[in-house]
């Protein structure tokens, strides 16, 4: 009995070991002390503010409650490489492989986030495309 219940909980285990243990709530703002009023439009009812990474700009969705989560299409136009990845499930209890990010770099007006961890959304996920985003910015 013993034997069985040892085998039936290696499976468990072993993931346990092998799961992907990264803090997405890191990174760090560049300026000590700042005040930015950010200017934002109203798109389907939400805040969509514009950002920049590498030069170019890019809106994203402002999300006081969200960490930062990219498009698949930014991901590879940035060429960003993927550092690890988690099973995540959603209200409906259905689940994917989430990749992880480390974007070195992203400015918001005047506020600069270095080393910010974020997931990258699935291919067939048309949200973005849907609000016409290239992702959603923490705060």
């Amino acid at each position: 009995m013993k034997k069985n219940f040892t085998l039936l909980l290696l499976p468990f285990y072993a993931t346990s070991i092998l799961a992907q243990n990264i803090n997405i709530n890191q990174g760090k703002i560049k300026q000590k002390n700042y005040f930015q009023e950010i200017p934002y439009q109203k798109i389907r009812g939400l805040p969509i503010v514009s950002v920049t990474i590498n030069g170019k700009m890019y809106d994203f969705l402002f999300d006081t409650g969200a960490g930062l989560s990219i498009s698949n299409n930014l991901c590879k136009e940035l060429n960003l490489p993927i550092r690890g990845q988690a099973f995540v499930k959603g209200s409906s209890g259905e689940g994917k492989p989430m990749r992880y990010i480390l974007l070195p770099e992203l400015h918001l007006q005047e506020i600069t986030f270095s080393n910010t961890w974020g997931v990258v959304f699935h291919e067939e996920s048309n949200f973005f495309e849907c609000l016409g985003i290239y992702g959603i910015m923490l705060s």
